[in-house]
């Protein structure tokens, strides 16, 4: 038919199966502010009893674009909840994700652990914006 291409599988057939290889990608520690409508979940943090959070959604969307492998490598933190029902502006969450940048704040190098960033000291985080 029309516009049908002929010949090899398409690209959503042809990557089927394979697996993402965060370990050739650099990675970085950002915050996420988000704001959202909570009437039709059960809540903000996760639950054992239902994916429909919003916590749930978000750790889908993130995995489903390879920003992240799971919830418990992206060294994740949020500063609030809220109750089923109850909508939010201005939530913040902190994670690590995968990222092209080189250099700059939170970032860490393709094979790099992280583990030399102190996120929560101060005079870390001015050295490095002071170019240090």
């Amino acid at each position: 038919g029309a516009g049908k291409r002929e010949g090899g599988p398409n690209k959503k057939e042809r990557n089927t199966g394979r697996t993402f290889d965060f370990s050739k990608h650099g990675s970085r520690y950002i915050a996420l502010q988000l704001s959202y409508v909570g009437w039709g979940n059960q809540g903000f943090a996760s639950q054992d009893t239902t994916e429909d959070t919003v916590e749930g959604q978000l750790f889908a969307a993130l995995t489903k674009t390879c920003l992240i492998l799971s919830r418990e490598t992206s060294n994740y933190s949020r500063c609030a909840r809220t109750d089923k029902g109850v909508s939010a502006l201005g939530q913040v969450v902190g994670l690590r994700v995968r990222s092209k940048l080189l250099t700059g704040l939170g970032v860490v190098p393709a094979g790099g652990t992280g583990e030399d960033l102190d996120l929560r000291d101060k005079q870390w985080w001015l050295a490095r914006a002071e170019g240090e």
